[in-house]
């Protein structure tokens, strides 16, 4: 109980700490390194604390997909596609598309567009921003199916010492394709999901991400694919 106590007074006044810090090139490092201390002091001292959401599901692109799948990833659209079904219609209530397709077959197309059709504004795909003129949309035509209001910015986010600390979840003032702004993938999938939009805490529009000691293992794309993952993995998610 006593190294509870300490471990949540060091938290704490880290915590503080945190917020005092100037905006300056030195006092952003240093809030970096007490931020990892603190996460850290946190997954050992409250293990379990920070937990994995539940009704969050990845599904992963790994080394062993690409073998048992031959066709060359730039033909995989009608893969994603049948993915995408299978995680909705075991009652996924919005899948994001963290993807880029600059290709896309006529079947593989009317697949897509059918999709769409049948889940109307549950897909979110991604569109990449350069952060300073160039917005790199996905193929024209499954842009123009799946509709701009349903495209996100990507997520990652790297400090300079190349560490995702934190992700963008304000929406990005941006007047192009007839929006006004933006939104970010993983917030708009929060948002479209029921789930709360966390508070930029990092500032510059970004919130810290509260890693988990115990984080959830991806599902394998092509053990989704082939069908070997049960639909009710994906209720609610």
């Amino acid at each position: 109980m006593r190294k509870w106590r300490v471990a949540g007074l060091l938290a704490l006044a880290l915590s503080l700490l945190l917020l005092q810090l100037p905006r300056t090139p030195l006092g952003q490092r240093l809030e970096w390194l007490l931020y990892d201390a603190r996460l850290s002091l946190a997954a050992r001292a409250f293990p379990g604390r920070v937990a994995w959401d539940s009704r969050v599901l990845v599904i992963g692109i790994t080394p062993e997909c690409n073998r048992r799948i031959s066709a060359h990833w730039v033909f995989w659209l009608s893969h994603y596609v049948k993915v995408a079904r299978r995680a909705l219609e075991g009652g996924a209530r919005v899948v994001g598309l963290d993807l880029l397709p600059t290709y896309a077959e006529p079947a593989a197309l009317r697949e897509f567009a059918q999709l769409q059709s049948d889940y109307p504004d549950r897909l979110v795909m991604i569109a990449y921003w350069d952060g300073e003129k160039e917005l790199t949309l996905p193929e024209n035509r499954l842009a123009m199916i799946l509709g701009v209001h349903n495209l996100a910015l990507a997520n990652l986010s790297l400090d300079s010492d190349a560490v995702a600390r934190a992700q963008a979840v304000e929406p990005l003032d941006l007047q192009q394709y007839g929006r006004e702004a933006w939104p970010f993938l993983a917030a708009e999938l929060a948002t479209r999901a029921g789930l709360e939009r966390p508070l930029a805490s990092a500032g510059q529009g970004r919130a810290y991400t509260h890693f988990s000691s115990s984080p959830r293992p991806p599902l394998a794309f092509h053990q989704v694919w082939s069908g070997q993952v049960t639909p009710d993995t994906f209720r609610d998610a």
